[in-house]
């Protein structure tokens, strides 16, 4: 099998710029980077598609469920781990050919749906991924398939709201991931683009902390190819692109302070403002108002669940709420917002601004 590329040499360029920047990881995500850095130097990238640990909260690595009532009753790891891991496979096993069959109905653009599994299909089998679905006899990886939802809730948010303009239009530029994980979202935004036969010479960026950015990098250049050089540093070289189709490009977290005019048309975030402190939440915003284009907006895809008691101490909670959702609502103009919840998929809010 095809594995992941461990590359020191980009490792190292990655991890210097970590240590050379003041800004690091909110609290919420301290021992998550510590475990997933312990992970990368023990076995590289090598089970990047079967290691919940390496991509721990934003990988398709299948994550061996805990079953306490096992536990009680076969008492010893030795016995009650293959049983739970027997248990994990059996239910994706189940997943994977009922998902998106079962939900086929919510998508309206099932041909654009294929055309992303029949793209990941031979990346989900070289990279071993164990948590996928089937599309068409296809493998789609999981995160791709919530990717797609998404998509179908900018689709309806749009033409519900903005005349003569479509999510075609409106992802014809540069693009930003903000936290996209090993980067489903911004490959999807990507393959969205080409699908539509839109978006020359813009980039696609996924934005994200160390060593996160470190994988994101590796996975798109093995996806396509068509990855520039990362943002490592904030004197980094404006890549001027003619006539080539939308092209990918991480950027480290550590550099949301420095980095402007980027001419970001679309941004967005799942999830990870909800995991931020206050300060970090007014530095994303100040990055967004300096990097955005003069035609802009932003999509949030708010998780549905109250914050986790053990956690509050560590993010923006106002009166038990996430504070940056009225922050935004104050500092950008709110054009609607669509709840979300169907089997197999994450339950939560779609947001969506005009800058």
């Amino acid at each position: 099998m095809t594995k992941l590329n461990f590359d020191i040499e980009i490792f190292n360029e990655f991890a210097k710029s970590y240590e050379k920047h003041s800004y690091k990881q909110s609290k919420y995500w301290y021992e998550y980077v510590k475990l997933i850095i312990e992970e990368i130097k023990k076995n590289k990238l090598q089970d990047f598609g079967t290691n919940s640990n390496l991509t721990r909260g934003f990988g398709d690595a299948l994550k061996i469920r805990k079953r306490p009532k096992i536990r009680k009753l076969l008492l010893f790891p030795f016995f009650y781990k293959p049983v739970e891991k027997f248990l994990t496979k059996r239910m994706q096993l189940k997943n994977q050919k009922t998902i998106f069959k079962s939900s086929s109905n919510f998508f309206s653009n099932i041909d654009f749906i294929k055309k992303l599994a029949n793209e990941l299909d031979a990346t989900v089998s070289e990279l071993e991924i164990n948590r996928y679905n089937e599309v068409d006899n296809k493998k789609l990886p999981w995160r791709y398939l919530q990717a797609s939802a998404y998509m179908e809730l900018l689709d309806r948010v749009i033409s519900n709201n903005i005349k003569d303009t479509s999510l075609s239009n409106i992802l014809n530029g540069n693009t930003i991931d903000i936290g996209g994980g090993y980067g489903p979202m911004i490959d999807t935004i990507n393959i969205f683009k080409e699908f539509n036969k839109t978006g020359a010479e813009s980039t696609d960026y996924i934005l994200e902390q160390y060593p996160v950015s470190f994988i994101a990098n590796q996975y798109l250049n093995h996806r396509n190819k068509k990855i520039l050089p990362p943002i490592l540093c904030k004197n980094y070289n404006n890549i001027t692109l003619n006539n080539n189709p939308s092209q990918l490009r991480v950027i480290q977290s550590g550099f949301v302070t420095d980095l402007d005019n980027l001419n970001i048309k679309f941004f967005f975030n799942s999830n990870s403002f909800q995991e931020m402190d206050e300060s970090q939440i007014y530095e994303y915003t100040d990055f967004i108002k300096r990097n955005k284009s003069t035609d802009s907006y932003l999509s949030i895809f708010h998780y549905k669940g109250n914050v986790a008691k053990n956690k509050s101490d560590q993010i923006w909670v106002d009166n038990g709420q996430h504070g940056y959702l009225n922050l935004f609502k104050n500092e950008f103009n709110l054009i609607d917002l669509i709840d979300f919840e169907l089997n197999g998929y994450v339950s939560g809010t779609l947001y969506f601004f005009k800058l």
